[in-house]
């Protein structure tokens, strides 16, 4: 619930069925996640970037996560960026926590005071080696060869509540 608040306080609007989706996936049980590993299935354009988005925005803000998104696309992958951008830089008290960031495109990230990290990506057969991430997300799925699952499941291994994503 709180993740939900928290994204519609930054006007991070979500739809009921959206926020749904968002306490689902950050639900705990005994001290970590209730699925380790979730997905969601929409058509195109019909809202997912906005569950993202408020995962996103509360795992580096409340959470401190370690975060990595990746996309089939360089295109996607830098808007996801540009919209996480452009909610912290609307809210002077989020502008203020940015340490660092980059909008270099394929090399997008930010990285808050906190120590939360978020960084953008698109998907190869070595995207994610060596890595050790809080949150893995995987946008556009569907396209997901079995070379780039191989480099991108260890990266949640080492994490003690780690959650992968697949949208």
């Amino acid at each position: 619930e709180e993740a939900v608040a928290l994204a519609r306080a930054y006007g991070v609007g979500l739809d009921d069925w959206q926020a749904d989706i968002v306490r689902g996936i950050l639900r705990e049980s005994g001290g970590s996640w209730s699925a380790t590993q979730a997905g969601l299935v929409v058509g195109r354009q019909n809202g997912k970037g906005q569950i993202i988005l408020a995962i996103e925005l509360f795992g580096m803000l409340v959470l401190r996560e370690q975060v990595l998104h990746t996309a089939h696309a360089v295109k996607t992958s830098s808007d996801a960026f540009r919209r996480l951008w452009h909610v912290i830089q609307a809210h002077d008290d989020l502008a203020r926590q940015v340490r660092r960031h980059s909008q270099a495109i394929g090399a997008e990230f930010i990285e808050l005071d906190n120590g939360a990290r978020i960084a953008f990506s698109t998907r190869s057969a070595s995207t994610g080696r060596g890595l050790a991430v809080d949150r893995l997300v995987v946008d556009e799925a569907e396209d997901l060869p079995a070379p780039e699952v191989g480099a991108l499941a260890p990266v949640t291994f080492s994490r003690p509540k780690a959650q992968s994503l697949y949208f």
